[in-house]
C-alpha cells in the first residue's frame, strides 16, 4: 500500500489531470443513457406475467400498441366542448380524440375529459411535441394532462441548489476549515459523474434508479472523504513534510475506508439477489457509485489537499465540541436497562411493523385521475382450446361490480349478432373500425338485406300491386334507399298502370318480369327493381333470426359487395376505399385478440392499482382460470404488482438474511468476535423494523422498493457507525474501564457520526419532499426515517448493550475488571 500512496502523491497532478478528462467524457455519456419506464421488463424470468408478455409477443407480433394522453379542461359550454374536441383532433401526432357528450366518463361537475390516442410512444419527440403543444397553445380553462405512463419529473434545478447549499451547510459546520467541503464535495461530485456516465454499458437504467443515484452516492460517500481529511490532519501534528504525511494519512486511512465502503458495497449488492430485476439495476448502480466514490477519494483528494494546503491553513476554523461525558455516564450506568430496552424495542417493532402496509404501485402524480379514475386494463391470455370456456367465464366477469368490460375474439368479432343488433354492435365497435361509416346506414332492415345476399336468399314472386305497396311503405322511407329513389315520379308508376290490362295486377312476376312493366319509368331499371325485391324478401319476419358477425359482414362487404353490380351503384370510390380500409383494420383487430395458439381476453375495470379490492379480484380470477381452464397468464400493471405480492414476503426474507450474513461476515472478519457483530447486525435489523413502525403509525404504506433499499443501506453503511463506535470503545478497554471506555468511543466517534448522518438523514428527508415524485418520495422518506433510527440506535442504545456484555465485546486484550 505504501507504494501505492507514493504514486498517489507523487503522480497526483496527472491523476487528478486524467480523472477530470475522464468525468468529462462520462459527462457527455450520461445524455446517452437509456432511462426505462417499463418495469416490466424487469420482472423475473419465472414470472407468469413475463412468461405470457413473452408469448404475446410471439402471438400477437402485429398487436398495436395504444397510446394515450388524457386531457382535463374546466367551466367549458356545451359548444366550447365540441369545438375543443375538434382543435385537440388537430394536433400534429394526434391520431383521434375519444369524448362523448352526456357521458359520465367523460363529463364530471364542471369538468371535461378527453382522451387523445397517438402512434408513438411515451417520451418520444412526437409524444412530448403533443405535450408541448397541449403546454402552449391549448393551456385554457384550467387545463391538465397526464399520459398513462406515469408522470416522471425531472429533478428541479431549486432541488439540486438546495441540497447543495443544505450539504454544505452541514459540512461547514462540522469540518475543521472553510474550505474543505469545496473539496469534498468536488471530488464526490466526479465520482457521481463517472457513476452516470458508466451506466452507459448498462445500456438502459430504471428511472428510479437515475432519481436517487446521485442523492444516494452523495450522502454514502461524503464520510470517505472525512476520514482521509482527518488522518491528513493527525499525520500533520507528526511531520511538516505535507507529501510525507499525505502518504502515511492514505495507508493509514486505507482500511478505515476500505472496511468502511465494503460493507456498504456488500449490502447495496445483495439488491442483485432480487428476483425482480431492478434490484439489479439498483444494486449494481449504486455499488458501482460507492466504489467509485472510494477511487476518488483516494486518487484526486490527496492532490486537492495538497494543492489547497495554504488554503486550509489560512481558512481553519473551530468545530463544535459535542459533550457526551454524561451520555456515557448514564449508558455505563443503566447498561442493563438499555439492553433490555434493545430487547424490547426489537420484539415490539417486529411485530408491530405487520401493521404497516407494503405497496407495489410505482405510483405517479395524476390530476386529472383525481377527477376521472384511471380505467385499469388487464389481459388474460389463454390456450385457444380453452376459448368456448373463457367466453363463459368473459359473460360471467362482465356481470362482477368492478369490470366494465370483457371482450375476446370470440365475444366481440366473431360474435354471432342478429340484424337488430348489428346496429349496436357496430355503434359499440365504431372506434376500433375507425372511419366515418358512411358505407353503412344503421338500421336493422339494412343489415336484413345485407344478411339476406350473404345466405344467397333469391327473390320471391310479387304482384304489381304488391311492390308498388312496398316501394311506398318501405323503399321511399328508408334512410338507405330513399335518396336513390327521391327523383323517381309516382304519376310515372299511375299512366303505367292504367296502360295495362287487369289481369297484369294480379299476375306473380319475377324481377325481370317487373322490370319490364316499368320500363318507361326513369330511374326505375332492372337493377334497382331487383334490389327492391331481395330488400322486400329479407325484411320478411321468418328472416329475423339470420346472424352474421361483424367480422364476416365486413369481410362480406369489402370482398363481394363492393364488386357486386347492384349494390355497387350505391358506392363512390371514396365509399368502396372506406371499406376496404375498415374492413383491414378489423382483421387487424382479429390479430390482436386471437393468435396461433392464444388468444387474448382484455379486461376494463375500475380496481385500483394495488389493496384488498385488487387482491381480490385476482384471486376471484385465479379462482375461476385453475378450476376451468389450462394455461393462462394476467398481464398489467396491477396483475405486476398482486404477482409481486405474493412473493415480497419470501424475496424479504431472502435479502434480509443475504444481507445480515453478508455483513456478519465481514464484521466478523474486523473484530474477530462473534458477539460484536451479532450485536451491531441486529442492532441495524432493529432499526430497519423501527422504520417500517413508524412509517405504519404515520399512515402511510412503504414501497416495496424503499423498504428493501433501506434494508440494504442500513444494514451495509449505518453499520459503518456502529463498527467506529465498537472499535474506539474496544481501543479504550485496553487501559480504561467501561465508562471511560464509552466516554472515549463517543469523543472519537461522535463527529463523524453526526456529520455523515445528518447528512444522510436532512439530505433525503428534503429531497424526497421537493422531487416531486411519489415512489422516489417514499424511498427517500423510508431512507431518512431508517437513518435517524440507526443512528439513535447506535448513539444511545448501542454503547449500553456493549457495556453490559463488556466481557464478550471489549476484546482479549482489555482491563478484565468490567465498572
Amino acid at each position: 500500500m505504501k507504494t501505492v500512496a507514493n504514486f498517489i502523491v507523487e503522480r497526483r497532478r496527472w491523476i487528478l489531470a486524467a480523472v477530470i478528462i475522464l468525468a468529462g467524457v462520462c459527462a457527455v455519456l450520461i445524455p446517452k443513457v437509456g432511462i426505462n419506464t417499463d418495469m416490466t421488463e424487469y420482472l423475473a424470468d419465472d414470472s407468469s406475467m413475463k412468461i405470457g408478455m413473452d408469448l404475446m409477443d410471439e402471438e400477437f407480433p402485429e398487436a398495436d400498441e395504444d397510446y394515450t394522453i388524457r386531457v382535463m379542461y374546466r367551466g367549458l359550454t356545451a359548444e366550447q366542448k365540441t369545438a375543443m374536441q375538434e382543435k385537440l383532433a388537430g394536433i400534429k401526432n394526434v391520431t383521434k380524440v375519444d369524448y362523448k357528450a352526456g357521458d359520465a366518463a367523460y363529463n364530471k361537475d364542471d369538468y371535461v375529459l378527453y382522451v387523445l390516442h397517438t402512434d408513438y410512444d411515451y417520451d418520444s419527440d412526437e409524444e412530448k411535441a403533443i405535450e408541448d403543444a397541449l403546454e402552449s397553445d391549448y393551456s385554457e380553462n384550467g387545463m391538465k394532462f397526464a399520459d398513462d405512463s406515469g408522470d416522471h419529473p425531472n429533478i428541479p434545478t431549486f432541488v439540486l441548489i438546495g441540497l447543495v447549499v443544505i450539504l454544505m451547510i452541514i459540512l461547514i459546520i462540522m469540518c475543521n476549515s472553510w474550505t474543505e467541503p469545496f473539496l469534498f464535495l468536488f471530488t464526490i461530485g466526479i465520482a457521481i459523474v463517472i457513476n452516470l456516465g458508466t451506466n452507459i454499458v448498462m445500456g438502459a437504467i430504471t428511472e428510479t434508479t437515475f432519481s436517487v443515484t446521485a442523492m444516494l452516492q452523495l450522502v454514502l460517500s461524503m464520510d470517505y472523504s472525512i476520514i482521509l481529511a482527518n488522518r491528513y490532519r493527525q499525520e500533520l501534528t507528526q511531520t511538516e513534510d505535507r507529501r510525507a504525511a499525505m502518504k502515511s494519512a492514505v495507508v493509514g486511512a486505507f482500511s478505515s475506508i476500505s472496511s468502511s465502503s465494503l460493507t456498504t458495497v456488500v449490502g447495496l449488492l445483495a439488491l442483485v439477489f432480487m428476483r425482480f430485476k431492478i434490484g439489479l439495476d439498483l444494486g449494481v448502480v449504486l455499488a458501482k457509485g460507492v466504489f467509485l466514490s472510494v477511487v476518488c477519494v483516494f486518487l484526486i483528494l490527496p492532490g486537492l489537499l495538497l494543492l489547497f494546503s495554504n488554503l486550509l491553513e489560512k481558512t481553519k476554523k473551530p468545530t463544535p465540541k459535542i459533550p457526551t461525558g454524561g451520555l456515557a455516564r448514564f449508558c455505563n450506568k443503566y447498561r442493563l436497562v438499555l439492553a433490555l430496552l434493545f430487547i424490547a424495542l426489537f420484539i415490539g417493532a417486529y411485530f408491530l411493523k405487520g401493521r404497516t402496509t407494503i405497496s407495489y404501485a410505482m405510483i405517479s402524480n395524476d390530476a386529472v385521475a383525481e377527477v376521472f379514475p384511471k380505467d385499469e386494463t388487464v389481459v388474460l391470455l389463454y390456450d385457444n382450446a380453452d376459448d368456448a370456456r373463457m367466453t363463459e367465464l368473459a359473460a360471467e366477469m362482465e356481470t362482477w361490480d368492478n369490470v366494465k368490460s370483457a371482450a375476446n375474439y370470440s365475444n366481440t368479432l366473431a360474435k354471432q349478432h342478429t340484424a337488430a343488433d348489428m346496429v349496436t354492435a357496430i355503434d359499440d365497435l365504431s372506434d376500433s373500425i375507425g372511419g366515418d361509416r358512411q358505407y353503412i346506414v344503421p338500421t336493422a332492415n339494412t343489415y336484413k338485406l345485407l344478411y339476406h345476399k350473404y345466405y344467397g336468399g333469391e327473390p320471391g314472386a310479387l304482384t304489381i300491386s304488391e311492390f308498388l305497396q312496398f316501394v311506398m311503405q318501405d323503399v321511399m322511407t328508408d334512410p338507405t334507399f330513399a335518396p336513390y329513389i327521391e327523383d323517381i315520379d309516382p304519376q310515372e308508376f299511375m299512366k303505367v298502370m292504367g296502360s295495362l290490362d287487369p289481369t297484369m295486377m294480379v299476375k306473380p312476376m319475377m324481377p325481370a318480369e317487373m322490370a319490364e312493366v316499368f320500363a318507361t319509368v326513369e330511374g326505375f331499371d332492372a337493377e334497382t327493381i331487383s334490389l327492391m325485391y331481395l330488400y322486400h324478401d329479407a325484411i320478411l319476419p321468418e328472416n329475423d333470426a339470420r346472424t352474421m358477425s361483424i367480422e364476416q359482414l365486413m369481410n362480406y362487404l369489402s370482398d363481394t359487395l363492393v364488386e357486386d353490380a347492384t349494390f355497387r351503384r350505391f358506392m363512390d370510390d371514396g365509399m368502396i376505399a372506406d371499406i376496404k380500409r375498415s374492413a383491414a383494420d378489423l382483421n387487424d383487430g382479429v390479430k390482436q385478440l386471437k393468435g396461433p395458439r392464444y388468444s387474448r381476453l382484455i379486461l376494463t375495470t375500475t380496481i385500483p392499482a394495488e389493496g384488498p379490492e385488487t387482491d381480490a379480484f385476482y384471486e376471484k380470477i385465479n379462482e375461476r382460470c385453475k378450476d376451468n381452464t389450462g394455461e393462462f397468464h394476467l398481464i398489467g400493471s396491477s396483475a405486476m404488482n398482486y404477482e409481486m405480492s405474493r412473493s415480497f414476503d419470501r424475496e424479504l426474507l431472502q435479502i434480509t438474511l443475504l444481507t445480515a450474513i453478508a455483513i456478519f461476515l465481514v464484521v466478523l472478519i474486523t473484530f474477530r468476535s462473534p458477539l460484536v457483530p451479532v450485536v451491531l447486525v441486529l442492532l441495524v435489523q432493529c432499526g430497519v423494523y423501527i422504520t417500517i413502525t413508524v412509517i405504519g403509525f404515520q399512515g402511510y404504506s412503504i414501497n416495496y422498493l424503499a423498504l428493501l433499499i433501506v434494508q440494504c443501506i442500513l444494514m451495509g453503511s449505518m453499520i459503518d457507525y456502529g463498527i467506529l463506535f465498537s472499535n474506539y470503545y474496544r481501543e479504550a478497554r485496553k487501559t480504561s474501564g467501561t465508562a471511560e471506555a464509552l466516554k472515549q468511543a463517543y469523543a472519537g466517534s461522535i463527529h463523524t457520526i453526526l456529520t455523515s448522518g445528518l447528512i444522510i438523514v436532512i439530505v433525503t428527508a428534503i429531497f424526497g419532499q421537493c422531487f416531486g415524485e411519489p415512489t422516489v418520495e417514499q424511498i427517500c422518506r423510508t431512507i431518512s426515517i431508517g437513518a435517524a433510527s440507526a443512528i439513535l440506535l447506535i448513539l444511545f442504545v448501542l454503547p449500553g448493550v456493549l457495556a453490559c456484555l463488556d466481557r464478550f465485546t471489549a476484546g482479549r486484550n482489555s482491563l478484565k475488571k468490567a465498572e
